[in-house]
């Protein structure tokens, strides 16, 4: 019988870069570090959003938010996103018709968690885990537990899971999964099955023995934590009060940053238990496997916390890494890619036609080891806010610099090479202008490549008709 083509993915939620081991050995992620060490490990993943709902639906189809239409988290702005439209096409639709089984477990995040995905056979929503608390006689949600750990002068965004460890939302989207294993595996069908933690975003409830898992004392003050907002956009200084980030000092960020940590490793347990059931039902070399995360999220740096109105690394560059059947094994890339490369690589491997449009590029050459020579030179990033305000925000990341563009205040130029932790807005430069021309050239013609019209309209406010060219209209 020829060998079936299987998808699992894996997705984390709010996972910082440094925080997935094999990137720096920061953290302990033993079961992904192994995935990445038998395929490939992307040391320049990137979100194509910086929020939840944008990103996954992104994953899903391929496209960057302007396209698919989910431009904020869904439920924000009086549903202006209310959810991904279910008659747009998404991997897990298309690979439903082609006769694959799908089945997806844990937070959805794209509408409501009582509305099955077009395409989906089994959906394991957070709802069916509320609802086993419940059936057990206990009262308690995340978000009750994030308004009690987040709110007024004590605020510590974390804290220690009040139930046991065995029902812990990680735990049961794990439990889940394997039953979903153990039921597509029985049969000669090719499955996609889709895993989404709720983790470690906030609110970070976490059990013995990772709760203290990692010393707070260890803990090294990053270089931006001394963040004084000199020529950066208002935006960023508001967002840092709004969340209490400004009452914190490093001592309590110690504590945060351990306690996330540990989030990180015991999520990371919970993959070795999926992968371990993936090797004994005998599918672990018949699969596609993609591990990556929706977004970063900022742990005190820039004296900031979660994510949103700014594009630093802490927020945007993401963990990434795969393992193709019969594909390369250790191999380490530092070629771009983002988390919108997902959907066309998956269509590739299972061999079906690609979603038009596509903003993505297949990793498949890559996860096969043929070398990174055709791929793209940048990073590309669309914001467009959330809770508090819509906004027009863009990134552009090259090798060496990070351009920002924001029509509502001061622009972003960032010398990577030079200034890492993104202190130095080299923006308001005068010396600088010819590299922002030319970033912003480019930026402008990789907009309208992916069909951004705001690029006709948008003002950029430097001299009168002046746009984000930087060219004049006549």
């Amino acid at each position: 019988m020829e060998q079936r083509k299987n998808i699992l993915m894996l997705l984390t939620d709010q996972h910082r870069w440094d925080c997935f081991g094999a990137n720096t050995g920061l953290v302990q992620t033993p079961n992904l570090d192994g995935l990445a060490e038998d395929g490939v490990r992307f040391t320049s993943g990137y979100t194509c959003n910086p929020l939840c709902s944008p990103a996954r639906a992104s994953i899903l189809t391929g496209q960057y938010p302007h396209e698919h239409k989910v431009i904020v988290n869904t439920g924000d702005f009086n549903g202006l996103s209310s959810r991904l439209d279910p008659a747009r096409p998404t991997f897990m639709s298309r690979l439903s018709v082609a006769g694959y089984r799908v089945g997806y477990c844990g937070k959805w995040h794209l509408g409501p968690r009582r509305d099955c995905p077009p395409g989906v056979d089994v959906w394991q929503n957070m709802d069916l885990y509320y609802k086993m608390l419940r059936d057990r006689g206990i009262d308690w949600t995340m978000w009750d537990e994030d308004k009690g750990s987040m709110t007024g002068p004590d605020a510590t965004f974390y804290s220690k899971l009040p139930i046991s460890e065995e029902l812990a939302p990680a735990a049961w989207v794990a439990d889940r999964t394997i039953e979903i294993l153990d039921e597509f595996a029985a049969s000669e069908t090719p499955f996609c099955i889709y895993v989404s933690w709720y983790g470690p975003h906030f609110p970070t409830t976490v059990p013995e023995p990772y709760f203290s898992m990692y010393d707070p004392e260890s803990i090294e003050r990053p270089k931006n934590f001394d963040e004084d907002f000199a020529n950066k956009p208002r935006v960023q200084e508001k967002e840092r009060r709004r969340w209490n980030a400004e009452i914190m000092t490093w001592p309590k960020w110690q504590q945060v940053i351990a306690r996330y940590r540990g989030f990180c490793t015991f999520i990371d347990h919970h993959v070795g238990r999926i992968l371990d059931r993936l090797r004994e039902l005998g599918e672990y070399d018949n699969t596609l496997i993609i591990f990556t995360a929706d977004h970063g999220g900022m742990m005190g740096n820039h004296t900031m916390f979660n994510k949103g109105f700014h594009f630093y690394e802490e927020t945007v560059r993401i963990p990434f890494a795969a393992r193709l059947p019969r594909g390369a094994r250790g191999k380490v890339y530092d070629s771009f890619v983002s988390n919108v490369d997902i959907c066309p690589t998956v269509l590739d491997y299972a061999g079906l036609p690609m979603i038009e449009p596509m903003h993505g590029l297949s990793m498949l050459p890559l996860l096969r080891g043929e070398g990174p020579e055709s791929r793209r030179d940048f990073a590309f990033t669309q914001f467009h806010g959330y809770e508090t305000s819509l906004c027009t925000q863009r990134m552009l990341r090259t090798r060496k610099y990070k351009y920002c563009y924001n029509p509502m205040d001061l622009d972003e130029l960032y010398d990577l090479e030079e200034d890492p932790d993104e202190l130095v807005n080299l923006a308001v430069e005068a010396l600088m202008q010819p590299v922002i021309e030319e970033l912003r050239r480019k930026l402008h013609d990789i907009m309208v490549k992916y069909g951004e019209n705001c690029i006709n309209t948008c003002a950029y406010g430097v001299g009168e008709n002046r746009r984000i060219t930087g060219r004049w209209d006549d």
